[in-house]
């Protein structure tokens, strides 16, 4: 089963219903421990009658339990492990809410260039030489490249070398005429944007592991919860 991407998970983990899972994790625990000090059955009496409660729920409220630990796990490794990049820009419409300028996304690139690995490295360089978003340069033997971006009078310029080659990214893209290349800032962006949300392998398919195992035990407990129901309706049309 192939896991999720980075985008996909934190659509699902903002889904309403599943933070109950969350509160469910929080206040089992607190529950628990009142109901042990409750004793079962109870006998309620209303005036010449008397009644014997059994407090029971109608599903096994441990599954259920930990099907919220292995969905708060889960949700605990996304925070640590889901890039920041995804987390703040999930759309270019979410980037473009910040107002950058059309240079930031050098600064973007570098950031990323810094943490990737060598496989996000030769997809990226493919992908951008591909587009015509880089360029290959000549580097100076005695020429040092800085970690981050140069800031020059129409752009920002990210240079950078791989496999013994250098490349520039100037920010923001201008073509022979020296006019921008409409959707270029976009272009790059969903370039980075495919880089960080497919890293990470291991942890996405970590996730999914234990959400598939946190869904099964929900499953079960539903099953549960239905034919406690089922059962009641049917002594209900059975009455009749």
């Amino acid at each position: 089963m192939k896991a999720f991407r980075w985008e996909e998970y934190k659509n699902f983990f903002q889904i309403t219903i599943f933070k109950y899972l969350v509160m469910w994790f929080s206040v089992v625990p607190v529950i628990a421990v009142i109901f042990e000090q409750i004793p079962s059955p109870i006998e309620v009496k209303l005036g010449a009658n008397s009644f014997v409660v059994f407090l029971k729920l109608p599903f096994n409220w441990q599954i259920l339990w930990i099907s919220s630990f292995f969905f708060v796990i889960a949700l605990i490794i996304y925070f640590i492990l889901c890039p920041k990049f995804i987390k703040k820009y999930n759309t270019f419409k979410d980037y473009q809410s910040y107002s950058h300028d059309a240079r930031w996304m050098a600064w973007e690139a570098s950031i990323l260039w810094k943490n990737a690995s060598v496989p996000q490295k030769d997809k990226l360089i493919s992908r951008l030489k591909k587009k015509k978003f880089i360029k290959k340069t000549q580097k100076n033997e005695n020429e040092i490249y800085s970690s981050d971006p140069s800031v020059e009078q129409n752009q920002t310029v990210f240079y950078f070398t791989h496999q013994n080659n250098s490349y520039k990214l100037a920010m923001p893209v201008f073509d022979d005429n020296g006019d921008v290349i409409e959707d270029s800032e976009k272009g790059v962006f969903y370039e980075l944007f495919g880089r960080y949300s497919e890293s990470s392998a291991f942890g996405r398919g970590f996730i999914l592991l234990l959400l598939c195992l946190s869904g099964i035990a929900f499953l079960s407990v539903l099953g549960q919860h239905i034919w406690s129901g089922a059962s009641f309706v049917w002594q209900w049309i059975m009455s009749i």
